[in-house]
């Protein structure tokens, strides 16, 4: 059995695969000391570049301010300029209203019934800054037993104007049930995007 083995070991070794791998076997990869050290100048140079980073300097000559332009800098007048203080710092959901808010009940079907929902209206912004508002929807039963409710921006994160109007329709985002009777909405929070 011995034999077997040395025999097929032989063989290995004399085809071509097998004196491919016995040299990998043999060959040992190194990189040397000057390559290593060489590289670690390199990259340390270019680490203190990043660190520090690339300043222009600026001679002497470049600095120097002659009297002539000492003078007309006396003479020509100075603009200043009176910077107001901003308004407000962030838009809140008490400048946002709801214009022309109109639920609806629509069949979207041609052969049978699947009603939908229809929640229209148009979300203005009273701010004095471009922002949008978060709304909520809550659909009451006769009773005021709450069905369901949604909440979403309508103006995804698109900022309205100050004084203009977004239309929306969130209808898509409610299931219509069938004891829906009263719609509600109230807008619960803004964000400037």
């Amino acid at each position: 059995m011995e034999r077997s083995i040395a025999a097929a070991r032989a063989n290995e070794a004399e085809s071509p695969v097998g004196r491919l791998l016995e040299n990998e076997q043999r060959q040992q990869r190194y990189i040397s000391f000057g390559k290593v050290f060489t590289l670690l100048i390199v990259f340390g140079i270019a680490g203190v570049l990043i660190v520090m980073g690339v300043q222009d300097f600026q001679t002497p000559k470049d600095t120097a301010i002659t009297s002539e332009q000492q003078k007309l800098a006396t003479l020509v007048p100075t603009k200043i300029e009176s910077v107001s203080p901003p308004l407000t710092s962030r838009c809140r959901a008490t400048d946002f209203t709801v214009e022309g808010f109109s639920p609806r009940v629509f069949d979207d079907c041609r052969q049978s019934s699947c009603p939908a929902l229809k929640l229209t209206g148009k979300l203005k912004n009273n701010c004095a800054l471009s922002a949008g508002a978060q709304i909520k929807i809550t659909a009451e039963d006769g009773k005021g037993g709450v069905i369901d409710t949604i909440d979403g921006w309508p103006a995804s994160t698109r900022n309205i104007a100050p004084g203009s109007t977004y239309a929306f329709d969130m209808g898509p985002l409610m299931v219509y049930r069938k004891g829906m009777k009263t719609f509600n909405i109230a807008i619960i929070d803004a964000r400037t995007w």
